[in-house]
């Protein structure tokens, strides 16, 4: 059986490289977002961004605060990919919804 601390330490590990992935994927997506006048759109780097922020809002690691600043993010990952990805679309709508709330 694992022990309180050892659970506590293996959850930190992973917030951990999340938030070091949310650092690197945010910087790669900026880049990316920079080269679009050449017509270099990548949508793996936003869905790879989506889906560490929203590691990162399952957890309760964060205050209001920071939770808050994550979601603005979460939405901004999502219209990129609206815009990105015109085949998945409604499932980017249908997540930022739930995002806001307004879907359970």
């Amino acid at each position: 059986m694992m022990s309180m601390s050892h659970y506590y330490l293996k959850w930190q590990i992973r917030l951990e490289i999340c938030w070091k992935w949310k650092k690197k994927m945010t910087r790669w997506a900026v880049k990316r977002k920079k080269d679009e006048s050449k017509g270099a759109k990548c949508k793996w780097a936003y869905i790879g961004l989506h889906l560490v922020l929203s590691t990162l809002l399952e957890s309760d690691s964060m205050d209001e605060k920071e939770s808050a600043g994550v979601k603005v993010e979460v939405g901004e990952c999502l219209t990129e990919l609206m815009k990105i990805d015109l085949n998945r679309r409604e499932r980017y709508q249908n997540l930022a919804a739930e995002l806001a709330g307004n879907v359970s």
